[in-house]
């Protein structure tokens, strides 16, 4: 197993009150090249970002846990260090992801 560092970035769906009040989307993600686009209003091009993965709100906590701690749990296990960071906004979901990544990693 090669070390390395690997950035990853989840973006979390409009929830229920952004949803209430008709905000609109302003990040478009691809998971197929790992790029994420900020668009601050419809008259500027979009920042786009690229990085080693990038999933948009339709995600599952399952996915990421199978594509990125899965085989970081499994090289732990073969005397590897691994360690998994969770950086963001407050509200951003990460949380609910970790001990999502904790769950499939007790029971699968």
């Amino acid at each position: 197993m090669s070390e390395s560092v690997k950035v990853v970035v989840k973006c979390r769906p409009l929830n229920r009150r952004e949803r209430e009040l008709h905000c609109r989307q302003v990040v478009d993600v691809d998971p197929t090249t790992g790029q994420c686009s900020i668009t601050k209003d419809r008259d500027s091009p979009p920042k786009t970002f690229t990085f080693d993965g990038a999933y948009g709100g339709e995600a599952t906590n399952e996915q990421l846990y199978l594509d990125i701690a899965f085989p970081l749990v499994e090289g732990v296990t073969e005397g590897y260090n691994g360690t998994i960071f969770a950086y963001g906004q407050t509200g951003g979901g990460k949380t609910f992801t970790m001990q999502a990544a904790i769950f499939y990693s007790t029971y699968t």
